[in-house]
């Protein structure tokens, strides 16, 4: 049960004692450290959020829901955890892994701490949370709360990755290392149709693909305070840029390896597709 935030935090702790006596290799170990500083990350912007979003009222003023609320934030990627020493678990879908131990493990019964670590990597919640037989058996304002608690997690969850993606550099290291230029059609048209993409859902992705995939995370955003943050910090301008260097790199890695004129002339169709891209992000007001 969690009574209180401690509750949460003591299962955190527990967990990332438990896993980090089983870290063997350095893989491992950089993801154990990116897993608790982002599942700390997600905690600490989604309070940030919760404390500004007009919209969250009712989740801040009501104490049992505001420490549900704080607890799914830290507790959202509990299964990451258990991700880099059992090979099955690493096949399965962590949000469903972590509501599960939450449940069985943790006896945590509460659906509005369970049911959005359970969606909250889902790429709508039309299709998951709203149509979950735990959820349809709330009461309409119980569905209305843990809604608006799923839709929390998502944000935060969204926000620190981009703030991970733009701060230590995996995106930079994708790009550095870039050996194609290439946009997947359905990546594109996401972009212009204003949806989201899943990675599992594109058979194949280059660096360029994923760039704009992780843009396309802004069209399942909910809450305007997130959406400032994100402005605030010049999220969509930092992957914009890495999409000009992807072309960049490419250009001087294909230089003697290619007719001049044949480099010349696909590096300047890539850049007409970065720059339709730019233009449209513009016109979306995400610029």
């Amino acid at each position: 049960m969690i009574t209180s935030f401690s509750n949460a935090e003591n299962i955190f702790a527990e967990v990332c004692i438990e896993r980090k006596k089983l870290i063997a290799t350095k893989e491992e170990q950089d993801w154990y450290d990116l897993k608790e500083s982002h599942s700390r990350g997600v905690a600490n912007i989604g309070c940030k959020i919760l404390a500004k979003e007009q919209a969250l009222d009712k989740i801040r003023s009501d104490e049992d829901l505001f420490v549900a609320a704080k607890s799914a934030l830290l507790l959202h990627d509990i299964a990451r955890f258990y991700q880099f020493v059992n090979k099955d678990i690493i096949k399965m879908d962590h949000g469903m892994v972590g509501s599960d131990l939450l449940q069985t493990r943790f006896r945590i019964d509460n659906p509005f701490v369970y049911l959005p670590v359970k969606y909250h990597n889902k790429l709508s919640l039309d299709d998951s949370l709203f149509v979950d037989k735990d959820f349809l058996s709330l009461s309409d304002d119980m569905q209305q709360d843990v809604a608006l608690i799923a839709k929390l997690v998502r944000d935060a969850d969204k926000l620190d990755n981009y703030l991970l993606h733009s701060r230590f550099g995996h995106v930079r290291c994708l790009v550095n290392s870039i050996d194609s230029l290439v946009f997947n059609s359905s990546v594109l048209e996401a972009v212009f149709s204003q949806k989201p993409v899943h990675l599992h859902l594109v058979s194949s992705f280059s660096v360029c693909d994923f760039i704009l995939i992780l843009l396309c995370w802004q069209y399942d955003i909910y809450f305007e305070t997130t959406k400032k943050i994100t402005k605030e910090h010049k999220i969509n301008e930092f992957f914009v840029r890495e999409l000009y260097r992807c072309a960049d790199i490419y250009y001087h890695k294909l230089q003697g390896t290619l007719d001049e004129q044949e480099v010349g002339s696909l590096y300047a169709r890539f850049l007409e597709k970065i720059d339709v891209v730019e233009r449209e992000l513009g016109n979306q007001g995400l610029l």
